[in-house]
């Protein structure tokens, strides 16, 4: 996370720095770009991943299941954010009535990113469950040049943006309630869940929750500290679960966000977003929510992502 977080400092400072001229005028459209491509490799790595294709039937519902009740739970609980806190500045995110006016071709218009993006995904799924040539797929160090790339363009586009700094200056500790919101909403969500999913309990279910969308450290933790409670397999199955759930979280923040932005607020996306905020999901947020948001997005992700640890292991001793 450090050096995503220095990559992006530099890429406000060029920002900064090119302000007056034209040299990064069509930063936004490269970030949009950059998006569809990652979108695109992590629907290859989905697609050829046989644990995750072979069994969504099975653990997979189980993940999808235990991932959706934690981005209701995070979404709600952002609402609730918005409105109490958010909504009174500025008095957005009014839906207009379908039955006025070009209403629905309006929506369709504003949707037309999320339908790219998921062009994108399903297509890098498809090519991942035909067989694409494994010299074919990009190793893991390929798609973190390709993230570093995409927070300098996030950066660039922080630094071209002469409103930031007063965003910053205006920032109220209220910024502290979207973290709380995110991890609040999407626990009790899991532990809500558990009561229908006989197999697991309600401390498993939770530490599946606690990944928030990072993935690649939960299901780590989970499977190593649950394999002396649970044994090897289970252990293994429900580090898959975690894996699986939080990919779906991670895919949802990605893909639904303008959707979530338009009907339950500019808060309830960050939530959404809960670890990946920090990093995968940024630009997306930052786009739809506004850079004003910039900072609560970053504190957001920061609190969270640092959550993680300390919340997955007490779930697992439990």
């Amino acid at each position: 996370m450090l050096e995503i977080i220095l990559i992006m400092l530099a890429g406000i400072a060029a920002g900064a720095v090119f302000r007056r001229s034209d040299v990064f005028r069509h930063v936004g459209r490269t970030i949009s770009a950059t998006i569809c491509l990652m979108l695109f490799l992590l629907g290859i790595s989905a697609g050829s991943n046989r644990i995750i294709i072979e069994n969504l039937a099975t653990i997979g519902l189980e993940a999808l299941v235990i991932s959706l009740a934690g981005i209701a739970g995070s979404i709600l609980a952002g609402w609730f954010v918005y409105r109490k806190f958010y909504r009174e500045k500025e008095n957005i995110c009014q839906i207009p009535s379908a039955t006025t006016g070009n209403g629905w071709k309006n929506r369709l218009s504003k949707l037309k990113d999320s339908f790219i993006i998921v062009l994108f995904f399903i297509a890098g799924t498809v090519a991942g469950i035909a067989g694409i040539p494994e010299s074919m797929i990009p190793g893991q160090n390929v798609v973190m040049y390709i993230l570093y790339l995409l927070m300098f363009q996030v950066g660039i586009s922080l630094g071209y943006d002469r409103t930031l700094k007063k965003s910053i200056s205006e920032m109220k500790p209220t910024v502290l309630l979207v973290p709380a919101a995110t991890i609040s909403g999407t626990l009790l969500f899991s532990l809500l869940i558990s009561f229908f999913l006989r197999k697991w309990s309600a401390a498993e279910c939770m530490a599946v929750g606690s990944g928030f969308g990072y993935y690649s450290l939960s299901s780590v933790l989970i499977a190593q500290y649950k394999e002396a409670a649970i044994g090897a397999q289970m252990a293994a199955e429900l580090g898959t679960i975690a894996l699986m759930s939080n990919i779906f979280r991670e895919i949802t923040a990605l893909l639904f966000t303008p959707l979530i932005t338009r009907f339950f607020g500019k808060i309830a996306p960050i939530c959404t977003a809960g670890a990946t905020s920090i990093d995968v999901a940024l630009p997306v947020l930052i786009k739809y929510c506004g850079k004003e948001y910039t900072p609560v997005i970053l504190i957001q992700g920061v609190i969270v992502d640092f959550s993680v640890p300390f919340l997955v292991s007490f779930f697992c001793s439990i």
